[in-house]
This record gives structure tokens, sequence and C-alpha cells, in this order.
């Protein structure tokens, strides 16, 4: 898992897209702790920085 993340951190922008075409455990679907873990990686500072960490935990940020 190591090497992902450093093959990972060279690049600039990395799309994370998870398979969830279908209400199926993984390994037909993207594990949860997988995405939670190259979320967590390199993109919890500008998450929390652009205000989508507080989007996240409050329906009405957007509405006030």
């Amino acid at each position: 898992m190591l090497q992902i993340f450093q093959d990972v951190s060279a690049k600039k922008t990395v799309l994370i897209k998870p398979n969830l075409v279908e209400a199926l455990a993984p390994p037909i679907t993207t594990p949860v702790r997988l995405t939670q873990l190259l979320i967590e990686y390199d993109t919890h500072y500008p998450f929390q920085m652009l205000g989508y960490t507080k989007l996240a935990r409050c329906k009405t940020y957007l509405t006030g």
C-alpha cells in the first residue's frame, strides 16, 4: 500500500472514483476504508481549508 501512496504523491491531481455501481460488498465495490485512507492521506488539509469538511458534517452549511 505504501508504494501506491508514493506513486500518487508525485502527481498534481488525482481522481478518486470508488466503484459504487452495485450495492454489493467488496471486492465488487471499493472498500470505504480504502477511499477514506486515500482522502486523508493527501487531501485532509485542503478539504478543511476550503470548507468541505464542514460541509460533510452539516447539511445546512450552504443554506446558512
